[in-house]
């Protein structure tokens, strides 16, 4: 046995001698069906077929995952063995699973190397000739852990198919029967095989049998056995050649049948001797069945012939099945067609990874992988500077471009870096190192002592042009990345105060720290000239921290105490009586002279610095970084009350309550927060902009306990409007304490509302109306809340038509909470549908400016002559006039003048020729003189039209018919008698004809 070719087994149209018979191919073209699971990363399709009809008939499919796995060029060909699923689809959305196992070739299987075994399943039911049936084996399932070991169903019981086979595995026969018992005067075959690479090839007398090495027949009462047999001389006759099982190890038993060989068929029987073959083709392998097998240990292989000797006996793929097979009762049975395809990946994938000129990661790249037309993937890349692509085709071409954005610009500027034309998926993972057209630039940025400035930015400059901007970080750094053209670029240095925590404000949020620099390598350390100064703030006698105080700084050189206007800096002093100070070092043009004051309660405060003497202000000169203490000479508990808020209602419906919830504390020196009663507690409603908008109210009396207050009041009240916001204004005394003013934004919602339109005095609402022209409409309008259907009474409601300005529509006086308005049709001018435009409001309500109807307009109804249309046929003689009179009236009988009326004609098939009607004496008839009289024989059409604008239009129509005229003839002759005339020959004889038309007797 080759072992090497099992090793390197995957069925193909080039190994029909090696792995595969001519029964597989690689044949199939790629599949277009949907993808049974997701989960399951890989497939491979087969295609079966049957040259008749088989039923139930089994598939033992030799598969070497390794190698499928290989052609996509996976990192890891790794077969997970318990994921293999095999699922038959009907078409490509109706599809089902398939009960299958797999069996691995044990002697030489590697999960990693050489994944080779068979995949069973039964084809379930008829697989009729002809009839192809398509299933895809499904493998390796990596993001579903949970999938049993014990998944499989046992379908193939115990199986010989030689592909492994060792010496040792078949014995010899002990019977003289066995002419041939030494191997190799029999073999196993490596090239010819049912469906793989072997097969046992024997002849002559030849008993060989093998041990039924862990199979119990007493655990399987009902099973059955398949065998592939095939013959390469069909012309012999032929005593005994089948598959039997015995108990023990023996020579041939009488009868021979106690082995159990197949059947009593002539082709494979104990009890017919030299009967030629005449089921099987030469040189082919076909399959039978056995019945049921009772118990026994050894299965035999037999050929028994006493004269023949040539070789041309195969057995393989015996089988043993727990399930129902197709019974074989007389004729074997081909092979079944099976096409295999190419293996299919759920999820090609490409990893870009994006670096810069000098080989560092770039994050936040846009990569996108494009075809001809349209962009078709798009990702970022990661920290790692990957972006990741999947559900790419395999051997698909792209087009792939990277695109860096400078998002920390204002207005951020994007520029291609790479791009990359048709680049192909060859395999499974596909990885691309793009090197972008990007420098990276790294900041190092420290202040005057040596520390990072960890608050503000870096900006990159081509030129007066911006075209980078990058935030430092905790250790002063920064990243800025950017083309590299061969530009020489400068940097700029800002430190940001409003990023910086604290409630610090300086008089510029941003402080340009470095000017514009050249950028002299990618690697930049620079120094900023500022510095800092640490504040201890406390009380002078206490030494307890002094919070909530304003440090107050200037610039030295322009300060006139006390003229604030050149004011650097108002830094709130911290709850710990801390506060720093960064700006300007004095190596900085002008800058680095400053001077502080303490400014609490309305007042500038004394203070002592490093326990000097009380002075206001004190100046300094800021050079490197230092700490200084300053003491302020005030208690700072007479000003120490708070009103605290507990809840408070912020947002409100109008006509919904508000209700405040807050305490009046005051801070004692060895305690904190403790409730007071204050002399005053005022309650104000200002509008959003802080003015006055109510009188300030006393609110004490809610004080339900010591410093505990619970005030509600409608949002109805203080005159308060729906849809607007207001503040609430809190203030309150404690003796000489005055607490902080508490201003508390409050929004007042206007409430809900709907519309509907009715026809009048009709509830059911209307979104369109119909009129004919000329008449009137009465429309009404309902305006109500949406939540209670409350209707709204006094409300502004008006309309808009015609391009016309808005018109009021007044209450309903009849229909309370009704608003209603009529409209004259005849306003139109014209038929039509035109729009109603409707708006209303009502303050603290929520107003609806773009309500819109539709009113069709129709034409005024019209009758001919009594009737909706006319349709009738004349007959009339040469010479004789036909009058045609239409009334053309309104359908209430009014008489329509003025009206368009024209009508067509023409003989027989011949071209239309055109007239007018004629307008009588009675209002709204018209007649028609079609000069019949005059015309010459034949039929003619005739359609009279009546039309006025904004009438229905009406129609006559007329065959009229103009047929030759009569003639009466009278004779008269010489002796005429009973219409004879009776004459002497030769005389002469007086004949008369008198011919009259009988119309006018002429």
């Amino acid at each position: 046995m080759n072992i090497t070719d099992i090793n390197s087994a995957k069925p193909s149209e080039e190994e029909t001698n090696n792995v595969i018979n001519e029964n597989l191919k690689s044949s199939l073209p790629p599949q277009s069906y949907s993808w049974w699971n997701v989960s399951w990363s890989f497939r491979i399709p087969v295609s079966i077929s049957s040259d008749n009809d088989q039923e139930n008939a089994p598939v033992e499919l030799l598969v070497n995952f390794t190698d499928y796995l290989n052609d996509l060029s996976v990192d890891n060909p790794w077969l997970d063995k318990y994921s293999i699923r095999v699922i038959e689809y009907e078409s490509s959305s109706e599809f089902w699973e398939i009960d299958c196992e797999f069996e691995p070739y044990e002697r030489i299987y590697d999960n990693e190397t050489n994944a080779v075994g068979d995949v069973v399943w039964i084809l379930n039911g008829t697989t009729t000739q002809g009839n192809t049936r398509d299933f895809f084996i499904y493998f390796n399932n990596g993001s579903i852990s949970e999938v049993p070991t014990d998944y499989y169903t046992n379908l193939r019981v115990w199986h010989e198919g030689f592909e492994t086979y060792r010496p040792g595995d078949i014995n010899g026969g002990i019977s003289s029967q066995d002419t041939y018992p030494t191997s190799g005067d029999w073999e196993v075959s490596n090239t010819t095989s049912a469906r793989g690479s072997s097969s046992l090839h024997i002849w002559g007398n030849c008993w060989k049998d093998e041990e039924l090495d862990g199979f119990d027949f007493s655990e399987y009462p009902s099973v059955k056995v398949s065998a592939k047999m095939r013959f390469d001389d069909e012309n012999i006759d032929r005593e005994i050649s089948g598959i039997g099982f015995h108990d023990i190890r023996t020579a041939i038993p009488d009868p021979a049948d106690s082995y159990g060989i197949r059947g009593s068929q002539p082709w494979g029987s104990a009890e017919s001797y030299k009967y030629r073959n005449q089921y099987y083709a030469a040189s082919t392998f076909f399959w039978y069945t056995l019945g049921y097998i009772a118990h026994d240990d050894y299965v035999f292989y037999i050929a028994d012939d006493d004269s023949y000797t040539d070789r041309d006996l195969y057995w393989d793929d015996i089988s043993i099945w727990d399930v129902s097979i197709q019974d074989i009762n007389t004729v074997p049975d081909h092979l079944l067609d099976i096409d295999i395809g190419d293996i299919e990946a759920a999820s090609f994938r490409l990893d870009v990874t994006c670096l810069d000129e000098n080989g560092d990661l770039v994050p936040n790249a846009k990569v996108y992988l494009s075809n001809i037309t349209q962009v078709e993937h798009f990702d970022e890349t990661d920290e790692e500077g990957i972006a990741n692509f999947l559900d790419l085709e395999q051997g698909g071409k792209y087009n792939i471009t990277v695109n860096f954005t400078q998002d920390g610009l204002d207005d951020p500027i994007t520029e291609t870096v790479y791009f990359d034309e048709n680049y192909e998926i060859t395999k499974l993972d596909n990885t691309l190192t793009a090197f972008l057209n990007l420098t990276s630039f790294y900041f190092n940025i420290s202040d005057n002592d040596h520390d990072p400035v960890q608050y503000g930015y870096v900006l990159l400059k081509e030129g007066s042009t911006n075209v980078g901007k990058d935030d430092l970080n905790s250790l002063g750094n920064a990243t800025i990345r950017w083309t590299n053209d061969t530009i020489n670029y400068d940097y700029e240095v800002y430190y940001d105060f409003n990023a910086r925590p604290g409630t610090a404000t300086y008089i510029d949020s941003e402080l340009n720290i470095i000017p514009t620099t050249s950028i002299p390598t990618i690697y930049i350390n620079a120094q900023a000239n500022i510095s800092k100064v640490y504040f201890n703030v406390t009380e002078l006698d206490s030494k307890d921290p002094f919070p909530y105080a304003k440090l107050r700084i200037y610039n030295q050189s322009g300060y006139n105490f006390p003229d604030l206007t050149e004011n650097v800096a108002n830094i709130t002093i911290g709850t710990d009586g801390r506060a720093t100070f960064i700006y300007f070092a004095d190596n900085y043009g002008d800058w680095g002279n400053y001077t502080l004051d303490v400014y609490f309660a309305g007042q500038r405060r004394s203070i002592k610095v490093n326990d000097g003497p009380l002075k206001t202000p004190h100046n300094f000169t800021l050079s490197r970084v230092s700490y200084t203490n300053i003491s302020v000479e005030l208690n700072v508990n007479q000003y120490n009350t708070t009103i605290g808020i507990s809840s408070y209602t912020n947002e409100v419906v109008w006509n919904g309550n508000i209700t405040l919830k807050f305490n009046f504390t005051r801070n004692e020196p060895s305690l904190f927060d403790v409730l007071e009663n204050p002399d005053v507690m005022n309650f104000q409603i200002l509008d959003e902009e802080g003015g006055d908008f109510s009188e300030q109210v006393n609110i004490k009396e809610y004080q339900y306990s010591k410093g505990l207050f619970n005030y509600t009041f409608n949002s109805s009240h203080y005159g308060l409007i729906g849809g607007t916001r207001y503040k609430v204004s809190l203030t309150g005394t404690f003796g000489t304490y005055v607490p902080a003013e508490i201003e508390l934004l409050i929004t007042i919602n206007s409430v809900s509302t709907s519309v509907s339109v009715h026809d009048y005095g009709n509830p059911t609402p209307a979104s369109e109306f119909t009129q004919f022209y000329g008449e009137l409409i009465n429309i009404s309008v309902r305006y109500y809340e949406s939540d209670t259907l409350k209707p709204l009474e006094g409300a502004s409601v008006s309309y808009k038509w015609l391009n016309l300005g808005y018109t009021t529509i007044n209450p309903d006086p009849i229909y309370d909470g009704y608003y209603t308005f009529t409209l004259n049709t005849s306003d139109a001018g014209e038929t039509g549908t035109e729009t109603i435009r409707i708006q209303l409001g009502l303050q603290n309500y929520s107003s609806i400016s773009d309500f819109f109807v539709n009113l069709e307009i129709r034409p005024i109804r019209t009758l001919i002559s009594g009737e909706e249309s006319i349709i009738d046929t004349a007959n009339i003689r040469v010479g004789q006039p036909l009058p045609l009179y239409f009334s053309y009236n309104t359908s209430n009988g009014t008489p329509i003048e003025g009206a368009r009326t024209t009508y067509i004609w023409r003989k027989g098939s011949g071209s239309f020729s055109s007239a007018v009607l004629v307008n009588t004496s009675i209002p709204g008839r018209y007649s028609l003189d079609f000069n019949t009289e005059n015309r010459p024989i034949g039929t003619y059409s005739l359609i009279a039209t009546f039309e006025k604008t904004n009438y229905e239009t009406r129609t006559a129509s007329y065959i009229i018919n103009i047929l030759a005229r009569e003639i009466e003839a009278d004779l008269d002759a010489t002796n005429i008698d009973d219409d004879q005339i009776n004459i002497v020959k030769g005389n002469k004889v007086t004949i008369e004809v008198e011919l009259t038309d009988p119309i006018d007797g002429n």
